[in-house]
């Protein structure tokens, strides 16, 4: 056969046609057979799982199932889609690359040639709704910053000088979140932090604190085994005593007669009986209360038992019960306080006559004159004006007389009767409680309203002091109206510096908040020039007070703190200082805030404060923000209660 002669160059052709179509294919089989590629909200849910496992805390989120798992499952609850397996049993083999494409359109077949050939998936794979994938972003996304904010305060507790008590701290917010488990670990590690050998008074009162708050979450186990780990018998005894005496006034009596139980020391005993015996008298019937005090040994505290018990029917509306109750306490001085306070009940509960009738049986007259003044104030206080009237007929001192009618004469000016609040001010016996009353009246007619009638009233003073007060406070009112023009006037009718000074801050802090800023600085340096005038040392620190906080709310904490430095009272330039630190956190002035936390020498006044700017700067600020703003306080403790109060807006 002869041989065909082809030459080499006539191959080039049909040998590249023959390579770009094998090119072609290997591209479409490979884009044919690629895994599908998770979607974001897949990332996010591995995001989550990691975030999770590495966590401090022991809870569960709001849903711990997993993101991947619930978005390929069919219905709520379901175990993980099998989409892969749905193919193989369709066909009963493995399905090969034919059957998977679809049916191309003419436009496809184009593109297909040019080599973009589209995946066609094998089965369709539910997914979430755009919104619904959204709005689970936003929630795992809160959870995690949520999370991280926790850590964050559980790391400083741990650190902190107190770790037991910012634990409790970090435990109630724990379980107020859903997070039981996880605030049941914190407590249990708080117990064991507070616990120190060297100091068994300092350990018993630590565990205490512990231990109510495991009762108030329902840890009743946990709370018994904290109380016994207390190795000192004496103070275990206390512990069990005040805790029980807790859980009584919780409204949790079994738990507290079971602790009971457990005390042989009778004074410790008595703490809590009393208190059992008072919740009693509250949800289960004075009879049963009164069984409980029977058991009780010591006399003192058998009466403050029925003092209580006393109390608690009387709010129920049992006066019978209660009286007889009164009739078995002892000592004279407790049962004539009792007594006062069941005519005061009686009055608020509308029974006036039975009131007074239980006000007749007390020995004491001072006592009896101090409780009808006060009825009498509080039956003004709510519009009941004859009924306060006749009480106040009943008193038999001046003082106590003319303090009930002053608080009557001001309530009447309130309610709008003026004329009725003049007369009643004109019976006081006491001039110096008189001319009081009368400018209080006049400041009271200015709240309301009706200048005028208050500069008339004012007249009527003859107290230059009080007639100053009384035009300071109609200039006030006036200011605090937009009427600038009126209470400018009146401010010229002001004779004493001090009343000047104090009426020109208050319309320069008027003026600030109305917006003329300019107006108000000018109001102020009036005012320093006359509080140079002033001599008295005590009137002279509230001026200062005063200027100082109105510059810190110009956002002049430089000012603020030069003022509130110059004030010689201790305790009023510790209260400007806690003024002022409230005052610069709310304009978001942190440095200002911190540095006049800083300067307050009372620790209980301080830590106050720095739990006031931790709050309020957490309700400030955005939570993304928590983690950095934190490291701008100073305490551990503070920088945990910022922590948490963001944690609970998150």
């Amino acid at each position: 056969m002869r041989a065909l002669n082809i030459h080499w160059k006539h191959m080039i052709v049909p040998s590249g046609i023959v390579l770009v179509s094998i090119w072609t294919l290997y591209l479409g089989a490979v884009a044919i057979f690629k895994p599908v590629q998770k979607d974001g909200s897949d990332e996010l849910s591995s995001s989550v799982r990691a975030r999770s496992s590495s966590t401090v805390f022991h809870g569960r989120p709001a849903s711990s199932e997993p993101l991947e798992v619930r978005t390929r499952s069919g219905k709520h609850g379901g175990g993980p889609s099998k989409e892969p397996e749905a193919g193989k049993k369709a066909t009963g083999a493995k399905p090969k690359a034919g059957k998977q494409v679809a049916k191309a359109s003419p436009k496809d077949s184009q593109n297909g040639a040019k080599g973009k050939a589209k995946p066609v998936a094998v089965a369709k794979r539910p997914t979430l709704k755009p919104s619904a994938a959204v709005a689970k972003h936003g929630q795992d996304a809160r959870m995690m910053l949520r999370e991280s904010i926790m850590t964050e305060a559980f790391s400083l507790a741990m650190k902190s000088e107190k770790p037991w008590q910012n634990l409790i701290a970090v435990g109630k917010v724990q379980y107020s979140q859903g997070q039981k488990d996880a605030a049941r670990d914190i407590l249990l590690m708080a117990e064991k932090m507070a616990a120190d050998p060297d100091d068994s008074q300092k350990s018993s009162i630590a565990v205490r604190e512990v231990v109510k708050v495991m009762l108030a979450q329902r840890l009743n186990d946990e709370a018994t085994a904290a109380l016994q780990n207390i190795q000192n018998p004496y103070e275990r005894e206390r512990a069990i005593s005040e805790v029980a005496a807790w859980s009584a006034r919780q409204g949790r009596v079994d738990i507290a007669r079971n602790l009971v139980g457990q005390i042989i020391n009778a004074g410790a005993r008595d703490v809590a009986l009393v208190a059992i015996a008072e919740s009693e008298a509250s949800f289960e019937g004075g009879s049963l209360a009164m069984q409980t005090v029977s058991t009780i040994v010591n006399l003192n505290k058998k009466d403050d038992a029925y003092r209580r018990i006393a109390m608690k029917r009387a709010v129920q509306k049992d006066f019978i019960q209660a009286e007889q109750s009164v009739q078995l306490i002892r000592n004279d001085r407790v049962k004539n306080a009792t007594l006062a306070s069941l005519a005061r009940y009686r009055v608020r509960s509308g029974d006036s006559l039975g009131g007074m009738n239980l006000l007749q049986r007390i020995t004491d007259p001072t006592l009896e004159d101090t409780t009808l003044r006060e009825l009498s104030a509080e039956l003004a206080r709510v519009g009941r004006f004859s009924i306060s009237e006749y009480v106040s007929s009943r008193i038999r001192g001046d003082s106590e007389k003319s303090y009930a009618l002053e608080t009557l004469s001001v309530e009447l000016a309130r309610s709008g009767d003026l004329s009725r609040s003049l007369v009643s001010t004109s019976s006081i016996p006491v001039k110096s409680v008189r001319e009081r009353a009368l400018r209080s009246v006049s400041t009271v007619t200015a709240d309301i309203g009706s200048p005028g009638l208050a500069r008339n009233v004012a007249l009527r003073i003859h107290s230059e002091r009080e007639r100053n007060r009384a035009y300071r406070g109609i200039a006030q009112a006036a200011a605090a109206d937009g009427d600038h023009l009126s209470a400018y006037n009146t401010l010229q009718e002001i004779d004493r510096p001090d009343e000047k000074a104090l009426a020109l801050v208050s319309m320069a802090r008027m003026r600030q908040k109305q917006g003329d800023s300019r107006q108000a600085l000018s109001m102020l340096e009036d005012a320093g020039r006359a509080a140079d005038l002033v001599s008295s040392i005590a009137t002279l620190d509230r001026i200062q007070s005063d200027l100082a906080v109105a510059y810190a709310e110009r956002r002049d904490a430089s000012t603020s703190m030069f003022l509130a430095e110059k004030i010689n009272s201790l305790s009023r330039r510790d209260a400007t200082y806690g003024y002022l630190a409230r005052t610069l956190v709310g304009k978001l002035d942190v440095t200002g805030a911190q540095q006049s936390v800083q300067a307050i020498t009372s620790e209980k006044l301080r830590l106050k404060a720095e739990d006031d700017v931790a709050r309020s700067l957490a309700q400030r600020i955005k939570p993304q923000e928590a983690l950095s703003r934190a490291r701008s306080l100073g305490s551990s403790r503070q920088r945990i209660i910022f922590l948490l109060e963001v944690s609970r807006k998150t």
